[in-house]
């Protein structure tokens, strides 16, 4: 009898234990997952915008708003650069300012003896994260959903900027250092450009009433070339790597320039640095940084 009271107290104090300490399903603890990523070595693709344009090319202003509402949906993910080129890009003398330059003549000619690289016979025009000329369209609408191509899309490359003034702030020196993200085996190429928002100046607008706007505000205008030579049957910019590129692997670049003799605006000026495959003319990165800031 002891024993068997004994085995009911056990399993009387058993069974108390279960019944306070009783487990529910689902039996697999529900952990919430932090989808942040922490790792630094992942680079999102950014998206680079060359659009081609002239002061006094009436629809050219309607290209502008769609990439304002690119950047609006897309932030800093976008960089547009805005090239003055062909027809409508010259002076007159009711068109006094001149926004071209060699850069804009390579890509897009003069609008009476050449067209260009591109071979772009009317503006606006504009190619989206390539240089491949079957790439370059008229249709500003469709730049919107070609960026949604990449905007989330890791990068294989990262583009890092930093400057320095001198000079009294006349002299600019630019250092541009690109890191190959995995390992490569492309023909790469690197272009380095200045650009400058906010220039206020002339612009005639179909959409405008009267359709001439004196005072328009020009965005991301190119201003110059900091590689290349532009010049007729040239490569674009200069190479950066052909072959092997190794993962983690550094490319140091140092360029300069002065605003001596120029108009341009410190405050607005950037520096845009984007590296291409040469053999598929696929831009693989594009990077933006301030002069001044």
């Amino acid at each position: 009898m002891k024993k068997i009271r004994i085995l009911l107290s056990i399993f009387t104090l058993f069974a108390l234990f279960v019944s306070c300490d009783k487990v529910e399903g689902p039996f697999i603890e529900s952990i919430p997952i932090d989808t942040t990523d922490t790792n630094s070595n992942i680079v999102k693709r950014k998206t680079l915008i060359l659009d081609f344009t002239g002061h006094r090319c009436i629809g050219c202003p309607r290209s502008h708003r769609a990439i304002d509402q690119i950047v609006a949906s897309y932030g800093n993910k976008v960089i547009p650069v805005a090239i003055h080129t062909g027809f409508f890009a010259a002076t007159t003398s009711s068109f006094p300012y001149d926004f071209r330059t060699n850069v804009g003549l390579f890509f897009g000619g003069d609008g009476a003896t050449t067209s260009g690289y591109f071979e772009i016979l009317e503006t606006p025009a504009g190619a989206v994260n390539s240089l491949k000329k079957e790439d370059c369209t008229t249709n500003y609408a469709s730049w919107s959903s070609l960026t949604a191509q990449f905007v989330n899309t890791n990068a294989l490359l990262k583009i890092e900027i930093t400057k320095n003034l001198s000079n009294s702030n006349q002299d600019v020196d630019v250092a541009v250092k690109t890191t190959a993200l995995e390992s490569l085996n492309k023909n790469l190429r690197l272009v380095v450009f200045v650009i400058e928002d906010s220039i206020i100046s002339k612009q005639v607008d179909a959409d405008a009433d009267p359709q001439e706007i004196e005072h328009y505000e020009h965005k991301h205008v190119l201003r110059k070339a900091l590689n290349g030579t532009w010049t007729t049957g040239s490569q674009i910019g200069d190479v950066l790597r052909s072959g092997t590129y190794n993962k983690d692997e550094a490319i140091n670049r140092n360029f300069n320039f002065s605003l001596t003799g120029t108009d341009w605006n410190i405050n607005y000026l950037h520096i845009v640095a984007f590296v291409f495959d040469n053999d598929t003319k696929e831009v693989l990165q594009v990077e933006e940084a301030g002069v001044w800031n």
